[in-house]
């Protein structure tokens, strides 16, 4: 919602800041994320080099993220990751 690439970049770093590098590479936790969430039956991973794949496999041998993390992603984005609203 409201989106424009300077606001989804704010958006990213909010839950990068707050989640840390902990958990894999960013593409690594964009898919725990989704294999986090029981009602995504299917994700689909933009692939352009092979070591993509190794990386995609290696995000699903870690597993779904946890859900500690799950819940700070959540209050992230229902507190608008911490931004201002924009003004209109």
């Amino acid at each position: 919602e409201d989106a424009d690439i300077a606001k989804e970049e704010r958006r990213t770093r909010a839950v990068f800041d707050a989640i840390g590098m902990e958990h894999g590479t960013r593409a690594q936790m964009a898919l725990r994320f989704v294999l986090a969430d029981p009602h995504v039956s299917c994700a689909i991973a933009g692939l352009s080099e092979i070591s993509h794949i190794d990386e995609a496999l290696a995000a699903v041998d870690m597993g779904p993220l946890p859900q500690p993390v799950i819940a700070q992603i959540n209050n992230l984005y229902a507190d608008n990751f911490g931004l201002s609203p924009q003004p209109g």
